[in-house]
């Protein structure tokens, strides 16, 4: 893991940057919520935001209720889709550790292949 000091003048040219190649996810208001959605118009983007209603962990990257496998028939079944590369932008440093508490569930001794192929395409941006 690397720490760069970023501009505040620089951020919509880097997430513009960054949108070039991934999905950028990052906090919006939401009435008078937070949550991480898709950044379209980077003014738009919360960092001064305090929780979400839903940590971008666990809605990005360790989805409970994620569909494994569907079935037609008797013994037809389909592949999950391909995972996107995308990045989690402004996450508080308090969902960086839980991640990396998730990373020890899902990634260590019983590793979850779905789990680590949405790990390895996500790009954490922390505060």
């Amino acid at each position: 893991m690397e720490a760069f000091v970023l501009p505040k003048a620089e951020l919509g040219n880097f997430v513009a940057e960054l949108k070039k190649d991934n999905e950028v996810l990052g906090p919006v208001a939401k009435g008078e919520e937070y949550i991480f959605a898709p950044i379209d118009d980077v003014n738009k983007l919360r960092l001064d935001y305090d929780t979400t209603i839903l940590p971008p962990a666990k809605k990005f990257i360790h989805m409970p209720g994620e569909v494994l496998f569907e079935f037609e028939g008797v013994v037809e079944g389909k592949a999950p889709e391909k995972v996107e590369k995308r990045v989690l932008f402004g996450v508080h440093a308090c969902d960086v550790n839980g991640l990396l508490s998730l990373d020890k569930v899902f990634l260590e001794t019983y590793p979850d292949s779905d789990y680590k192929a949405r790990r390895e395409n996500t790009a954490i941006v922390a505060l």
